[in-house]
């Protein structure tokens, strides 16, 4: 079977459902391609494989961890070549009103509502529950218990949930994505969830966890330093020079040092975003992003760097 992915590229939520249908889709003649894209270029880069026929090439098309605009999906929806298709996973809120869509699954939480979920969770369920169905000639899905870890790891991670008991673990293993990067990530984790026992790092995946360590403590000194803090409506946003790929470990650091604001905000011009993660009980990331035309859950979202955003937190990007 041949599959392709699109799947969000900014964290380890993205990059487990690739790794899941890798070791779903493993029969000989079995293709796994990927697309890593964002809330800027996943409609532009639907719509383009879209237009060239080359979507109706696959078998299945599945969307995780990310959700295109109304318009992006109700072209797919119209499309005949793909019915029978698509499937996409999504957890996040700004997402919910695409649920009527018959191959869309968007949830904040599994049944029982008592714990947020993630893609990559969601994805697992798929593969247990419904893709033994969907494809009769299909072997059954036999998960191994370091897939079923990697899975719960993956989604303490992505909710930040750290009261977890493994939530130090998890930790690692998303600074382990930093470190090395996506492609490396996939392979490595490919290899990991295969083997019996539990889920374990190797010394090298130790090694790159240590040298993480190391940078997100230095940086996060010399950004606490240079900290500012602006009021926007009420809310109170303290706007942070760092690293985007250390938002998590700086809002915990700033929760740590009883900083007083309510929205921790980071902009990745390079992406041409905006991350923005809880630093009070009362604050809504979501709300506040969705201002910005951007959107996500409550203790973490996202929006678009445009020039009024740029004014309102007095952002200036390097070069101008």
């Amino acid at each position: 079977m041949k599959i392709l992915m699109f799947s969000h590229d900014a964290d380890i939520d993205g990059m487990g459902p690739i790794v899941l249908a890798s070791y779903l889709y493993n029969q000989p003649g079995d293709q796994i391609d990927y697309e890593l894209v964002n809330y800027k270029n996943i409609d532009q880069k639907i719509v383009s494989q879209l237009e060239n026929g080359s979507l109706a090439a696959y078998d299945m098309v599945y969307i995780t961890d990310v959700c295109p605009t109304r318009d992006t999906l109700e072209l797919l929806d119209r499309e005949q070549s793909l019915k029978g298709k698509l499937m996409l996973f999504d957890h996040h809120r700004s997402s919910l009103g695409n649920r009527d869509f018959g191959w869309v699954d968007i949830r904040e939480s599994m049944l029982d509502g008592l714990k947020r979920t993630s893609a990559t969770e969601l994805f697992y369920y798929y593969m247990r529950y419904a893709y033994s169905s969907h494809w009769e000639n299909r072997k059954l899905f036999s998960p191994t218990e370091a897939l079923k870890q990697f899975v719960v790891l993956t989604r303490t991670s992505d909710i930040w949930d750290s009261e977890d008991p493994n939530f130090n673990k998890a930790d690692d293993l998303a600074e382990l994505f930093n470190q090395i990067g996506s492609d490396e990530y996939i392979g490595r984790m490919i290899y990991r969830i295969r083997k019996d026992g539990n889920f374990e790092f190797t010394a090298e995946d130790l090694n790159d966890i240590a040298k993480r360590r190391k940078l997100i403590e230095d940086a996060c000194v010399k950004a606490y330093d240079t900290m500012r803090i602006v009021n926007v409506d009420g809310t109170k946003v303290a706007i942070c020079d760092i690293n985007y790929s250390f938002k998590n470990n700086f809002s915990q650091y700033l929760r740590d040092h009883s900083v007083q604001a309510d929205i921790m905000a980071i902009a990745d011009f390079n992406r041409g975003s905006m991350s923005y993660r809880t630093l009070s009980q009362s604050a809504d990331c979501n709300a506040f992003a969705k201002k910005f035309g951007g959107g996500g859950n409550p203790a973490a979202a996202g929006s678009p760097i445009t020039d009024e955003l740029k004014g309102i937190l007095g952002l200036t990007q390097p070069g101008e």
